[in-house]
């Protein structure tokens, strides 16, 4: 048992512990990880970059998408799974099961793109990966406004970080151009971003336009599996 902290499970509190204290404080229990489960967190940037293209059809709409369906695969595979988004914002607490798709669904039909200028990180994070190790997934668009703030965020994360970088030059520009072929210049052009990343952090680039999310989802599980 240990003295409860912001983010804990109210599901971990020891009652009768806690009636005991006499300090008054929560306590909870601590479980040992079940035979290594392994634990993956997805943090999605809400940042005003996320809104780059229509209403319906821009990054934050293909990574509440991207986040659900690569959820819905890693819970099938017995992986926990918990959702962060960043600046502080809906959080759902890493678990297993079936009941974990539901509470990632619900915090995700809330979530929108906020005018921010950095991101502010819960420290109930920062604990969380010390205790458990994570593989963590940065769902984010990579540009000159939000690359510092990335940068930022992954130097305070001791762990390794899979970045999913969405890009949004097709999506805009299809709706000027019909008949749009997928261009591997957009790609190119981002290299130059990729390369002020710190060096534990790995990106996939994601054209939405160009690449299904089935295909994704297979590449980032490669990621994963040589990692966890």
């Amino acid at each position: 048992m240990r003295n409860y902290v912001p983010g804990d499970p109210y599901k971990f509190i020891n009652w009768k512990a806690t009636a005991r204290d006499p300090n008054r404080r929560i306590m909870v229990n601590e479980y040992e990880r079940e035979g290594g489960l392994r634990t993956t967190i997805i943090l999605l940037d809400l940042g005003w970059w996320m809104r780059y293209g229509t209403v319906e059809d821009n990054p934050l709409e293909y990574g509440i998408s991207l986040t659900l369906s690569l959820s819905r695969v890693l819970l099938r595979y017995g992986y926990n799974v918990g959702l962060w988004t960043i600046p502080m914002g809906p959080r759902v607490i890493p678990s297993s099961g079936a009941a974990q798709y539901y509470r990632l669904l619900r915090e995700l039909m809330v979530v929108k793109a906020l005018p921010i200028k950095g991101y502010t990180m819960d420290p109930a994070l920062y604990r969380l990966i010390q205790e458990t190790d994570p593989a963590l997934i940065i769902v984010t668009n990579v540009n000159r406004k939000s690359v510092e703030s990335i940068i930022g965020i992954i130097n305070k994360l001791p762990t390794r970080t899979l970045i999913i970088d969405i890009v949004p030059d097709t999506i805009l520009m299809r709706n000027l151009i019909k008949g749009l072929p997928c261009n591997q210049w957009i790609i190119r052009d981002r290299v130059k971003l990729y390369r002020a990343l710190p060096r534990n952090a790995k990106v996939i680039t994601w054209d939405p336009t160009c690449e299904g999310i089935g295909s994704l989802i297979a590449r980032v599980s490669t990621y994963l599996g040589r990692w966890l």
